[in-house]
């Protein structure tokens, strides 16, 4: 609950890569929010979904996290404990882009210069040289405005959120590309025990470049829209249920075959205790159909069908260990029947221990089905494993360091664009975070690596890359 009206102002610089952002924003004197997650307007927002096991986003574009992804980055390869829209350690929905976070009640306004320079941008094979005009490294700066409304309507909230902006490469200006993004819906509340959200949800930009297709220049449009409800305490009986239906189109044409449509269902009933724990059974069942692929031998679309069912836990450890994990069967179904179905163990694990010390460790892994818009095949199994540390040298002072994981393996590739058995991908990010008494001025330096090594059949070794991301920020805030 926000108590008082106020007012901020932010300033943020950085250089190389380099991010400028100025906030303005007011809210409402006592005014009564109704989404478990909204947080002060001079913070961050987080999750946009009533939490389960499929609502998982990530924070706002711009700010740092484990794996240095963006919210609206649709596939990111990110841990559990950090960014990935598919892979996430309580993710069981196999969907992708869910919309951005839920802004603070109130109002805010902000502008952002983002830039970031990359040693392979395009992913350039290990060993393999370029070719004459090709630039294997580049910068790009990305300006941005981002306003957000969230009116509240009785117990009720309505909200909008918008992300306006283009990114713009130094040499490889082919890429440049707008960046835009919105979600608005309401927030609903019924009772005491129960809560909702419907929303809709849009989204243009270059599509990822961390998937396993060569990174070429490709407008991708995703579109989603749905409704959660939950009711229940941590003590007692719980129920939630989420729909949610997203469609990804692609602008180049040999991308267009990957155009995807997406409804997913999950549905969750647990039972908790305060010194046991929450148990739930949880299940969901994720519908995908790429509509530009030429049909199956008998006239159907083709397409992948994951359902997911089994048993969530959630507990808290004393005061230091939480432990937050769900083992399921995964179950996968192609439409095409000359591709291999999968039935198999699904899990998802994320212990967090946090002492009243100078630091704190989280580990996370899951193993899950999932399509994708960005990506040769019609599922894909993936493995995650990732850590992440921290440590406070003094309260000005804390070092972040992180690494992560994931293996895929994928089914159903068309050759026209090259199919890829199984690819890994490992990140190592190094963060140092510095900020002054009182919080007015901060700063931080941070190196990341990412590697990846695949089997694209017919081409071993296509696939293999190496990235160096590095970059130091200054902020001051009024």
């Amino acid at each position: 609950m926000l108590n008082a009206s106020k007012s901020w102002t932010r300033v943020l610089v950085t250089a190389a890569p380099v991010l400028v952002w100025v906030g303005l924003g007011t809210a409402p004197a006592r005014a009564q929010s109704t989404d478990a997650s909204a947080v002060d307007a001079a913070s961050l927002p987080s999750n946009p979904v009533p939490s389960s096991p499929s609502g998982q986003t990530e924070p706002a574009y711009g700010s740092s996290n484990a794996y240095g992804s963006a919210p609206t980055d649709v596939d990111d390869r990110g841990g559990s404990g950090g960014a990935g829209i598919v892979a996430g350690a309580q993710d069981i929905s196999g969907g992708f882009f869910g919309g951005l976070p839920i802004p603070p009640l109130g109002y805010t306004l902000r502008g952002s210069l983002h830039t970031q320079h990359e040693s392979n941008f395009r992913r350039i094979p290990s060993g393999t040289p370029t070719l004459p005009g090709q630039h294997k490294s580049d910068v790009r700066f990305t300006p941005l405005v981002n306003a957000t409304v969230n009116m509240p309507l009785g117990r009720q909230s309505f909200f909008v959120t918008g992300l306006f902006g283009k990114d713009y490469y130094l040499h490889n200006t082919s890429y440049d590309r707008g960046r835009y993004a919105a979600s608005a819906g309401l927030n609903l509340a019924a009772g005491t025990l129960c809560q909702g959200l419907v929303s809709g949800n849009y989204l243009s930009q270059q599509s990822s470049s961390s998937s396993s297709l060569v990174n070429l220049p490709n407008k991708q449009i995703t579109k989603s829209a749905g409704a959660s409800a939950s009711c229940g305490t941590q003590s007692g009986l719980a129920a939630s249920f989420n729909y949610r239906h997203s469609n990804a189109s692609n602008s180049l044409l040999s991308r267009q075959r990957l155009d995807l449509d997406n409804d997913n269902f999950t549905l969750t009933l647990g039972v908790g205790n305060q010194r046991l724990g929450m148990l739930a059974l949880i299940g969901s069942k994720s519908y995908n159909r790429y509509p530009n692929q030429p049909p199956n031998p008998d006239g159907s679309e083709r397409g992948s069908n994951i359902g997911n069912l089994g048993f969530s836990y959630k507990r808290t450890l004393g005061r230091n260990i939480q432990i937050d994990g769900h083992l399921t069967r995964v179950h996968v179904s192609p439409s095409d029947p000359s591709v291999q179905a999968s039935n198999s163990l699904g899990y998802g694990l994320s212990v967090a221990y946090v002492p009243p010390t100078r630091y704190s460790l989280t580990v996370d892994m899951s193993r899950n089905a999932s399509a994708s818009p960005n990506v040769n095949a019609l599922y894909f199994i993936q493995q995650s494993l990732g850590a992440t540390l921290n440590y406070q040298l003094r309260p000005s002072l804390g070092v972040e360091v992180s690494a992560h994981s994931s293996k895929r393996q994928y089914q159903g590739g068309t050759p026209a664009l090259g199919v890829t058995a199984e690819d890994k991908l490992n990140q190592y990010r190094m963060q140092i975070n510095w900020q002054s008494p009182g919080g007015r001025i901060g700063s931080n330096l941070f190196l990341m690596q990412q590697n990846r090594s695949g089997d694209r059949l017919g081409s071993a070794g296509i696939i293999d890359y190496t990235n160096f991301i590095a970059g130091i920020t200054v902020s001051v805030g009024i």
